[in-house]
């Protein structure tokens, strides 16, 4: 298990995150096989960093978003392409991959999965509250768990944004205890 990180330092050697030239020149030393917990409430700071790493040569180019957002609108506002994708919602939609709130374990499996198909490659979570709220904190965190297992294995990336305002101190502590920790970007 990782050691818990200060939230205003990241585990890359040290340094603060930070927009711009030198927060992309950092992208080259983000670990494989890791979880990368990001205080944030604004999915476009997940996604930024998400296409930083899918374009910057070091991880498969191909990605997994799984979001409360419908696809189209991701691949619209954020331009995240043509990865695949995981819809939270528990309406049924022709044509997406949806997931209900409730069905962890089936998120879970799309993201496993997608590490199996496409080893070194880059998953971002969007939605954490969402899965947390409809299941238990414990659930969440015992999910984390074996999605990071499997990071491990394959040498991929997730990236799991978590609003801090959203969920308890103890929670985040948890999460940061498992997760290395990225400075809000």
């Amino acid at each position: 298990m990782a050691k818990c990180k200060s939230p205003t330092r990241s585990p890359l050697r040290g340094r603060v995150v930070r927009e711009g030239a030198r927060a992309r020149a950092m992208d080259a030393e983000v670990d494989r096989g890791t979880v990368y917990l990001l205080r944030t409430s604004e999915a476009a700071k997940l996604l930024e960093f998400f296409n930083r790493l899918r374009r910057g040569g070091a991880f498969a180019d191909k990605g997994l978003v799984v979001s409360r957002s419908h696809p189209d609108r991701l691949k619209e506002r954020h331009q995240t392409g043509d990865g695949d994708y995981v819809w939270l919602t528990s309406n049924s939609v022709d044509g997406v991959v949806c997931a209900a709130p409730t069905a962890i374990s089936l998120v879970h499996m799309k993201i496993v999965d997608f590490f199996k198909r496409h080893p070194n490659g880059v998953v971002a979570l969007d939605g954490a509250e969402y899965l947390i709220t409809n299941n238990t904190f414990e659930t969440f965190l015992r999910f984390v768990h074996s999605v990071h297992d499997r990071v491990m294995v394959t040498q991929g990336v997730l990236l799991i944004a978590v609003d801090p305002h959203a969920v308890g101190e103890r929670e985040m502590h948890l999460l940061a205890k498992e997760c290395q920790e990225l400075a809000s970007i």
